[in-house]
């Protein structure tokens, strides 16, 4: 079944039209599709019904174009690669006198306040669905969304794998080197792993099963 996805203002939602119908999609309505997206293909998802011109409004949804020259996820790794590379020059200034074990308490905070962040504006936005949307559901659905394309499938396989290989690495390696370089590298490639979900189903047209159809 043909499908068109429109991004809202938030990025956690997602308008989608199907047969003349509208639907609203929650991108983080699982802590499973969070840390593992791909689930996003594989498991159904829960869609809301609603009044198009109304849910428009409210959430206020972008009808532009999707940008032809959109920074590819490639790109964006390249830069990544580069700012690395940059950065080994000054990583002799960063190095603190500490045990593994000094090190490994200081990344489990570090992650630990990571999660608390993304658990906190995930539940704000959640909030604030409730609160503009909830009252003009009509129904709810259960689909399977396929990726747009073979080469969105591949980019955003790619992008989860990328920030998720350096993630661990700098992680593990703060641990043994105990250099702060590092932990903030590990914290901005977590940031981005925490968000990466919104990659999955993106804008424009794809296909659609609904479950029970």
């Amino acid at each position: 079944m043909k499908c068109e996805v429109q991004k809202a203002m938030n990025i956690r939602f997602r308008i989608l039209k199907i047969e003349g119908n509208t639907y609203i999609l929650d991108m983080s309505q699982s802590i499973w599709k969070i840390v593992f997206p791909f689930l996003t293909w594989i498991i159904p998802l829960t869609i809301y019904k609603v009044d198009g011109e109304e849910i428009n409004k409210k959430l206020q949804f972008s009808t532009t174009e999707p940008k032809k020259n959109n920074i590819s996820i490639l790109l964006l790794a390249g830069i990544g690669i580069a700012l690395g590379n940059l950065l080994t020059a000054l990583t002799d200034y960063f190095y603190i006198q500490s045990t593994m074990v000094v090190n490994s308490i200081i990344a489990g905070i570090v992650m630990g306040i990571i999660i608390a962040v993304r658990f906190v504006l995930s539940n704000r936005n959640k909030k604030n669905f409730y609160q503009r949307v909830a009252p003009n559901v009509l129904s709810r659905e259960r689909i399977w969304i396929r990726p747009k394309s073979f080469k969105h499938f591949i980019q955003a396989l790619f992008g989860y794998i990328f920030f998720l290989v350096f993630f661990i690495a700098m992680f593990v390696l703060f641990i043994t080197d105990g250099n702060i370089m590092l932990i903030i590298s590990a914290t901005i490639f977590a940031l981005a792993l925490s968000v990466i979900d919104v990659l999955y189903v993106v804008e424009g047209h794809t296909t659609v099963k609904f479950k029970g159809k």
